[in-house]
């Protein structure tokens, strides 16, 4: 296992005490910071970082991904009231992300699968996916690949900074 998500963003208090963790244990991304019930971007950054660590006064080798979307966020009843309102939501917020030339995991639950305990939930990602998909913009895929991409990036990166 290269990287994880902790169930309910259950992180201490101080999030980088449970990263230097992760760090410790050689995991490579996480994507624990986010919202249970808004869209938007926890620590305030689209793209993936290195958080830094005070205590130790560097940064933390644990590749941090933002998700800025999670199934409860849009469907929690008192969100929206249907399924035009939670896809628009979805596809304003990837619209934002492509603004800005950042990177947004969405995190739907696999039990979501299930369309006859949350009908709508089911619908919603059923109707943007597709669309975000077919998007020239976008790319979809797993969290393997996307952050092994940063990963390589980041090396070529120190790379540069060595030859100068």
């Amino acid at each position: 296992m290269l990287g994880l998500r902790h169930h309910f963003w259950r992180m201490d208090n101080c999030a980088e005490n449970t990263l230097a963790i992760h760090e410790r244990l050689d995991f490579k991304y996480d994507v624990s910071m986010a919202f249970n019930d808004v869209i938007g971007f926890r620590r305030g950054c689209a793209f993936p970082y290195f958080p830094y660590y005070i205590k130790k006064q560097r940064p933390l080798m644990v590749l941090e991904m933002p998700t800025t979307i999670m199934d409860g966020a849009v469907l929690f009843e008192h969100r929206f009231k249907d399924l035009k309102q939670a896809v628009s939501s979805v596809l304003k917020h990837i619209e934002e992300i492509k603004i800005n030339g950042g990177l947004s995991i969405l995190d739907w639950h696999s039990y979501m699968w299930r369309d006859w305990w949350y009908p709508l939930w089911f619908k919603v990602y059923r109707h943007f996916l597709p669309i975000i998909c077919s998007d020239k913009e976008c790319y979809v895929g797993p969290l393997i690949d996307i952050a092994n991409h940063f990963l390589q990036r980041e090396q070529i990166f120190k790379q540069m900074e060595l030859k100068h």
